[in-house]
């Protein structure tokens, strides 16, 4: 899949000025891949703030239940709670602060003296 997308983009080959994931499909079921079809147990959405923000919480409880470590080793904790399930992200400083559950922090962020739950936090690069 990532080869048939990186050359739609090297090729620059779009369909109504947009990449096409089904180009990438087509390609590759024309090039002899045999596709098998997954079970779908629930359909998330992230059209809106508020879908977005419950999808992110149904992905760390996902990712919860099959134990998987999701705080960055670079992440400094200090004088605070971590509520699981939280992600937080590359070279993030949290300090005197109680984040989670749900909360998703993303690379480079700061968060002081907060309480957090069910949010997803980004830095705006600057």
């Amino acid at each position: 899949m990532r080869q048939e997308l990186q050359y739609l983009l090297d090729n620059d080959i779009k369909d109504k000025g947009e990449y096409q994931l089904t180009n990438a499909l087509e390609n590759m079921k024309n090039k002899g891949t045999v596709f098998m079809p997954g079970q779908v147990t629930e359909w998330l959405d992230c059209g809106n703030k508020d879908a977005t923000v419950y999808t992110n919480q149904r992905y760390l409880e996902y990712l919860k239940d099959r134990a998987r470590n999701l705080t960055d080793g670079s992440a400094e904790i200090v004088n605070s709670v971590i509520v699981q399930p939280v992600y937080i992200g590359k070279n993030v400083k949290i300090g005197n602060a109680v984040v989670g559950p749900h909360v998703s922090v993303g690379n480079n962020s700061i968060i002081t003296s907060s309480v957090i739950n069910n949010a997803i936090i980004q830095r705006i690069p600057t």
